[in-house]
């Protein structure tokens, strides 16, 4: 099974008459259900949206010592620092940021270019993410994806905020 979300979180434009857009929350995206673009009714700082339904995942199992064990593979990893750290990034890096979980048979790889976000321990949009656009995509892979991730992972200067192996 193969399924993917893609998604574009927008500017922050105080000129909508959109709160959400004004915020510098909102986001469109399109997956298996919405195969065009569509602009998400609740904003990033929702949890009642498939990016943090998508975290959730990890976060249900890393938070918990008995469903972590059903996980073979997690990680966070940024070009930045992470949440509290302030002001550390790499002008010579690019925006590699992203979370990877499997557990045995299958798993995900969310892939995007928000700064200091996730946070390894609960979902929280980070205020400092709201003026520009940001971009992203997830897909679920089968496990042995994961070595090509891996590789993929050597190439490049990350901060590995949280992982389990």
């Amino acid at each position: 099974l193969f399924s993917r979300f893609v998604f574009y979180k927008i500017p922050r434009l105080k000129s909508s008459d959109n709160v959400i857009i004004q915020n510098g929350d909102a986001f469109i995206y399109f997956d298996s259900n919405y195969k065009q673009w569509t602009l998400s009714n609740v904003g990033m700082v929702s949890k009642d949206q498939p990016i943090a339904y998508t975290l959730q995942q990890y976060y249900d199992n890393s938070n918990n010592p008995e469903a972590s064990c059903l996980l073979v593979f997690s990680i966070m990893y940024s070009d930045q620092l992470p949440y509290p750290h302030n002001g550390t990034w790499s002008s010579t890096s690019g925006h590699c940021k992203g979370v990877t979980v499997f557990s045995e048979t299958s798993g995900f790889w969310l892939i995007h270019s928000i700064p200091k976000f996730p946070r390894n321990d609960t979902y929280e949009y980070p205020s400092n993410a709201h003026r520009y656009g940001q971009m992203g995509i997830c897909i679920s892979l089968p496990y042995a994806a994961l070595s090509y991730i891996g590789e993929l992972m050597i190439a490049i200067v990350l901060y590995f905020s949280k992982n389990t192996a």
